[in-house]
């Protein structure tokens, strides 16, 4: 293998405080060694501080006379200041009882990749005399700032009270965690782009000893139980909060929520819990018939929601004091308004006094969680009606319609004989805001084809004595003539001195067509 390492001094400081250790050859107990320490951001003595971190940690190395990674690792810790990036090979490592200074300490660790790089969270095997309690628990950063693991796989087991006690702060990116945690970090805890495995019917984590714990961007593979919202290490000494953005959970059984809550123990304290962005569900997840809520609930258990309990969706407040403060505050927060859920039933509608308007009781029950709602509906009339004084030609077809629906239309086709319906007056609205009255308009159709007179073309009709010499009877014109309509007659009898009328040429259609002259024969 070959290596190469450089250091730039970059756009921003006038001095270059950065470090590098690159050998591709064995160092101690590693086959090669590369080691990255960065600058203090301009402060006295920046170079010299990283210079001096790198030198020591190689040496260290070095000089150790064991041979096993993780005896190493622990040294390489001892070594490492404050802000440091400990760069891991492939192998599986622990700190775990090996005794390592991370006391004040925050270190980042960064892996070579979830298959390749793996911690050992605590005892590779728990101590069953010891279930039940945190002495199974990892002391390996007690005392230390803020721990970052990054690009590799977290192991731990199925007991309880497994994790990293007594760290101040864990950061979690681009990992894969196996197996249930309840300490991560004693301010806080973050876990961003990690896909949790769950142990068989259990949860992958609890919230139970991080005033803040974040998910952001994560993936949970469940069987039934996801995250565990609950603490004793924390209760009613502070609010917790937990934030879950755009998380997916894969879960294959419907055992609890997403979020389950026991709040019994917060005291006058809550937990604040804040759900926003593209979240996702695939497979089966409890819903809580108290939230009526996939996302977050109780576990059906009413003795765990003691109203200390907070929930906002995107922002918007919907849950408090143990209630929802409403069914439909947000399109992703209760199942029964995501799925439009409900029986509907209504009062008939009552007209107002004055005339303008009409009102009734709208009572909507989720049909998942039983959660009801009766609101007073505004509504108006709308009326279609034939537009005739003289005569009824259909009858009025009148309905009370929610204020803003969208206007019903008329019940079949009018119809009048020797007419066409040419549309409505008014113009029919989108939407129904006030009482409104549509009168049908009407076209005159006297050929009975369907189409309005006034939209068809005209004929004429000329009847001629046929004589180019003298007029024997003066021309008969009938114009604007219908299609289909009966041709008209010539009025009287032609005659002619000297002749008998033998009929018109052409011979005269029953019905017009066409504009055509009928000459005398």
């Amino acid at each position: 293998m070959k290596a190469y390492a450089k250091t730039d001094i970059g756009s921003k400081r006038a001095m270059n405080q950065d470090s590098v250790y690159c050998n591709e050859n064995s160092v101690g107990g590693f086959q090669n060694l590369f080691i990255v320490a960065d600058g203090m951001g301009g402060h006295k003595a920046g170079d010299y501080a990283s210079k001096l971190c790198v030198e020591k940690m190689a040496e260290s190395i070095k000089n150790s006379e064991s041979i096993t990674p993780v005896t190493t690792l622990e040294e390489a810790v001892n070594a490492a200041a404050s802000g440091d990036t400990i760069v891991l090979g492939e192998g599986k490592f622990t700190l775990y009882k090996k005794g390592a200074d991370t006391k004040g300490k925050s270190l980042t660790f960064v892996g070579q990749g979830a298959d390749k790089t793996a911690w050992g969270i605590g005892a590779t095997l728990p101590d069953p005399a010891y279930f039940g309690t945190e002495y199974n628990g990892d002391y390996s950063f007690d005392g230390s700032g803020t721990i970052t693991f990054r690009n590799m796989t977290l192991q731990s087991g199925s007991a309880d009270y497994l994790g990293f006690i007594r760290a101040d702060k864990t950061v979690v990116e681009d990992c894969k965690i196996y197996g249930k945690t309840f300490y991560w970090g004693y301010s806080s805890a973050t876990f961003r782009n990690t896909t949790f495995f769950c142990p068989n019917g259990d949860y992958a984590v609890w919230t139970y000893s991080s005033p803040e714990m974040t998910f952001d961007g994560c993936t949970f593979n469940s069987s039934g139980k996801t995250i565990n919202v609950y603490t004793d290490y924390g209760a009613g000494k502070c609010d917790i909060t937990v934030n879950f953005n755009n998380c997916t959970v894969k879960s294959e059984a419907a055992i609890k929520n997403v979020l389950n809550i026991n709040d019994s123990n917060m005291g006058n304290y809550k937990y604040r819990i804040h759900i926003s962005g593209n979240n996702s569900i695939n497979g089966s997840v409890y819903r809580d018939k108290v939230t009526c809520s996939r996302w977050f609930g109780f576990g059906g258990k009413p003795g765990n929601n003691t109203g200390r309990s907070v929930v906002t969706f995107d922002s918007t407040p919907v849950f408090e004091n143990g209630e929802m403060l409403g069914h439909e505050l947000h399109p992703e927060y209760t199942d029964g308004y995501k799925d439009n859920a409900y029986t509907v039933t209504t009062t008939e509608w009552v007209k107002a006094e004055d005339g303008t308007h009409y009102t009734r009781s709208v009572k909507k029950v989720c049909d998942y969680c039983g959660y009801d709602a009766e609101t007073k509906e505004t509504g108006y009339s709308v009326t279609y009606t034939d537009g005739v004084d003289s005569a009824e030609i259909f009858e009025d077809q009148s309905n009370v319609v929610p204020e803003n629906a969208g206007t019903p239309a008329f019940n079949g086709t009018p119809a009048r004989e020797g007419y066409v319906f040419s549309g409505w007056a008014p113009v029919i609205a989108d939407r129904v805001t006030q009482n409104a009255t549509y009168a049908a308009t009407w076209k005159t159709d006297a050929n009975g084809n369907g189409k309005a007179d006034e939209d068809e073309e005209k004929y004429t009709v000329t009847y001629t004595d046929g004589v180019d010499n003298e007029e024997v009877f003066a021309d008969q014109a009938y114009g604007n003539l219908l299609s289909g309509t009966d041709t008209p007659a010539f009025r009287g009898t032609p005659t002619r001195e000297g002749y008998r009328f033998g009929g018109w040429d052409p011979e005269v259609s029953e019905t017009v067509t066409k504009n055509v002259t009928y000459t005398a024969k």
